[in-house]
């Protein structure tokens, strides 16, 4: 496995690099550091950080690359050049509106990278429990894919989460609801083939895992439930249908859960390969 840590015109916080060394520790994975420095940016600022954060990953394979420029096309630059399987990208904290919107190195990254992105705002000092979330669609079949391996390399639990924001009137209660999962399981409709299949994806992947249907806001509900069941990593999916202009300015659910979440956030991008032209 090989993990790329990317960074533009700041420092490699600790909660990103204490983050990919919990993945990396397991997986023995080699570990990339790229700094980019803006075009009125210092290069040895960011050789400085670049050797700083070396020495807090003494036991991996570190190779580090300091590129000047544009930070999205000097990332595709690097990722097109390397055979990476992740990259690992600090999110700022809580920012106002319109930088967020437009500004966020962390959505452009996400919104263009054909690799699965690991977001990271705060400190986590484990990672035992990964809830998936789906939207009953093909698009998440690769993050159910991706979410599996690394569940199952680190040991983690996972739990393969569907929500739907139509809530049933005649179900008003928690066995009712757990009965209609089983129920749900069993017919022939194209949501209860995918969380079929969801699971078979689990099992091949030896993750120890369930599957859960909750009912409400999705985007309300997934964060509620990362936070009441103690999960450590978020992994959703990504398509090109969000990364419209308008998509984007609306938000849709991926983008949201990244915005908000307290914990690291794993994007696997549906679509979108090595050769496609990314935005800046």
């Amino acid at each position: 496995m090989k993990l790329l840590l990317f960074i533009a015109d700041r420092p490699f916080t600790k909660a990103v690099t204490s983050f990919a060394e919990m993945i990396a520790r397991p997986t023995k994975a080699a570990i990339t550091l790229m700094y980019v420095a803006s075009q009125t940016g210092s290069l040895v600022d960011g050789e400085h950080d670049l050797d700083e954060t070396r020495k807090l990953l003494p036991d991996f394979s570190v190779k580090q690359v300091l590129e000047k420029g544009d930070p999205i096309k000097e990332l595709h630059k690097e990722v097109n050049q390397g055979d990476y399987d992740m990259v690992v990208i600090g999110a700022r904290h809580k920012i106002g509106y319109l930088q967020r919107k437009f500004s966020s190195l962390t959505q452009r990254v996400i919104k263009n990278c054909p690799l699965p992105v690991m977001m990271v705002r705060y400190p986590q000092t484990k990672l035992e429990r990964v809830l998936i979330c789906t939207g009953g669609l093909e698009i998440a079949e690769k993050a159910i894919h991706y979410g599996a391996q690394l569940a199952c390399n680190v040991g983690a639990k996972v739990t393969l989460l569907y929500v739907s924001d139509i809530i049933p009137h005649m179900y008003t209660g928690l066995d009712e609801m757990e009965e209609t999962l089983e129920e749900l399981l069993e017919r022939d409709t194209p949501l209860a083939k995918h969380l079929r299949h969801g699971s078979e994806i689990l099992a091949q992947h030896c993750a120890q895992a369930e599957v859960e249907i909750q009912y409400g806001p999705v985007v309300e509900t997934i964060l509620e439930k990362a936070h009441s069941g103690n999960y450590d990593l978020i992994v959703l999916g990504a398509s090109q249908a969000g990364n419209t202009l308008r998509g984007w300015l609306s938000g849709n659910v991926t983008f949201q859960i990244v915005e908000r979440s307290n914990i690291p956030v794993l994007v696997v991008n549906s679509e979108l390969s090595k050769g496609d032209l990314w935005e800046s």
